[in-house]
Formats: structure tokens, sequence, C-alpha cells
């Protein structure tokens, strides 16, 4: 939670592995709050880093639910920077609830290709 006036709005998050991301899944339950409407998801495989690759630009909806993101550039990422572009309505606050990354570990990934060359 943070105050809407602020400039730069955005997060880091570390993951617990290397994943190959392909979605991102946000959510803002707080109901006296502003949630997030444009934002960008960027991503590196090391922290801190000198540039972070786009993984894509998107507008949420104005809703108190899960709401999910393909990503239109996948790659492999051990750190996400979500930067927070606009909001919804005009509250004091914002906040967001929940992010969720989803996609493969090398280890998943090895094991699909391992499958797919067999068939």
């Amino acid at each position: 939670m943070a105050p809407r006036e602020m400039k730069k709005k955005w997060v880091t998050l570390g993951l617990t592995e290397d994943i190959l991301i392909d979605t991102i899944t946000l959510a803002n339950f707080e109901y006296y709050s502003s949630s997030p409407r444009k934002f960008q998801v960027l991503g590196s495989q090391t922290y801190p880093c000198q540039q972070w690759a786009l993984l894509g630009e998107f507008e949420s909806n104005d809703t108190r639910t899960e709401q999910s993101f393909e990503l239109k550039q996948v790659m492999w990422a051990r750190y996400l920077k979500l930067r927070f572009l606009t909001h919804h309505g005009d509250y004091h606050y914002w906040s967001l609830s929940l992010v969720r990354a989803h996609g493969q570990t090398h280890i998943d990934k090895f094991n699909l290709d391992n499958v797919r060359r067999r068939c």
C-alpha cells in the first residue's frame, strides 16, 4: 500500500528459482484503495541489474478478483519488476494484494522436451 500521488510506483520480486515465465496474475482485494490499471512486467536473471527486459505492458480491470495476463515476451527470469503506470479510482492509497508468476522450471522444461523427443 502506498500513497496514490507517488510518481514512481514499482515492486521488485525475487523468485525461488529461474522459471520460463509466461503468465502473471495480479489482484487487489482492498475495498478502500485504488487498484493498478496500466502496468509493465520486466524480468532479469540477476539482481541488481543494469537493464531489465520488458516482458509486456498490460491494462487490468477495476475488479476485486484475480486477473491473469499472458506475457508477450516469454523468457527465463529469476527477478521480476512490476511498474505501475496508472491506477483505477481516486482513493488516497493504492494497493496490490497478490502477485503470482506462472511458468516452467528448468527441470519441467527438460522433462517436457524429453517426452516430445520420444513421441
